[in-house]
């Protein structure tokens, strides 16, 4: 896996979103506790444009992320 999309998918993690690996093209997806996901796909053409995507649900859904430890 490019280090980009690895690096984004530790900031996930560390926003409180859950990260569920599968198998395939679709390497995994990164999960938000109110039922969104984006798709983590494991061969892309652009990775830097796979973890900028990542990067953006984090953006958009990290505070879901705290309110469900709450």
């Amino acid at each position: 896996m490019h280090k980009e999309i690895r690096k984004a998918l530790d900031e996930a993690e560390g926003a409180g979103l859950r990260v569920r690996p599968l198998s395939g093209h679709t390497w995994g997806w990164v999960v938000c506790s109110c039922g969104e996901h984006v798709k983590v796909f494991s061969t892309g053409r652009n990775p830097e444009n796979g973890a900028r995507l990542i990067r953006r649900f984090v953006t958009k859904h990290s505070e879901h992320a705290k309110e469900a430890d709450r």
